[in-house]
């Protein structure tokens, strides 16, 4: 039958029994999960998820939501691998919790709305942008990241020399080489 399960193991990592506490806190997934949001958890059980640290972005009076909010979207993404058929992707799992902010800020007082929707909004932005970017340096050989660090310092490059890699025009003239006019996505890279 469909989306019925025969094992016990967890459907995303096939490594450990599924439980809440594996699915939500210990899988593999749900670790890199956390890491992009860049919150460590710090427990070893579900039932102490009201102990996860505050991270210094999020506003002391929203956090908590927040944690659920994290939690509910690493559950509804569980689901979808098994009921959807769908590859475990942190990426998707990053997207999900950005569109599911809407919803989840009206659980709160209406003066906390605005900065908690802007907190939370990137906070899963800028996983969402981790993600991509883990997943855009996998993606390349050695000699391909050695030339994005090349581009990282100078980035105009791209502008000046857009299919000449090889060639020995002289370089840009001006200050085009200053860090300031760097892109962001080359500064966000080597952080």
């Amino acid at each position: 039958m469909k989306g019925i399960t025969q094992s016990s193991a967890c459907a995303i990592c096939d490594q450990q029994q599924e439980t809440a506490t594996h699915i939500l806190l210990m899988c593999p997934f749900a670790i890199s999960f956390w890491n992009i949001l860049q919150i460590n958890p710090g427990i070893n059980h579900l039932e102490n998820w009201h102990c996860i640290k505050r991270p210094s972005v999020l506003p002391k009076k929203t956090y908590r939501v927040f944690i659920s909010l994290c939690l509910w979207t690493l559950w509804i993404h569980r689901n979808s691998v098994i009921f959807d058929n769908k590859e475990p992707c942190l990426r998707r799992a990053a997207l999900s919790g950005l569109q599911e902010i809407a919803l989840w800020v009206q659980r709160l007082k209406n003066e906390d709305i605005q900065s908690a929707t802007t907190t939370w909004k990137m906070c899963f932005r800028d996983a969402l942008l981790r993600s991509l970017l883990n997943f855009f340096v996998s993606s390349f050989c050695s000699d391909c990241l050695l030339l994005l660090v090349f581009l990282y310092f100078n980035p105009s490059l791209l502008i000046y020399y857009p299919f000449r890699w090889g060639s020995s025009l002289p370089p840009p003239p001006g200050d085009r080489f200053q860090k300031k006019k760097m892109f962001p996505l080359f500064r966000f890279f080597l952080l």
